[in-house]
């Protein structure tokens, strides 16, 4: 296989595969667009704020779950260091002598 024919796979083939999707997921958006327009009222009705303030709403609670699936995915597949140094262990927060 030619050099060329290897950079052309590797650089071109996403594209053109992004760009066979593109219409797929063009039409999942506007299918699911009602739904998500169902979701927005309902928020904002049952908090009793406008249209706009239940989209808030609607992407901070989207931003927590997000948050909440990576931090769980990372401690489980990944975990956290055990011990977490304090402050006081770094340089710059040491306590300086009284004069």
């Amino acid at each position: 296989m030619g050099l060329h024919l290897r950079a052309h796979l590797v650089l071109a083939l996403p594209r053109q595969t992004q760009n066979f999707v593109r219409p797929f997921r063009f039409a999942l958006a506007v299918a699911l667009a009602p739904l998500f327009d169902r979701a927005i009222t309902w928020v904002a009705a049952a908090l009793r704020m406008p249209k706009g303030g239940g989209l808030v709403v609607l992407l901070l609670l989207q931003a927590l779950a997000n948050f909440a699936i990576a931090a769980t995915i990372l401690s489980v597949l990944g975990g956290f260091p055990e011990g977490i140094p304090s402050l006081e262990s770094l340089p710059f927060f040491k306590q300086q002598p009284a004069a």
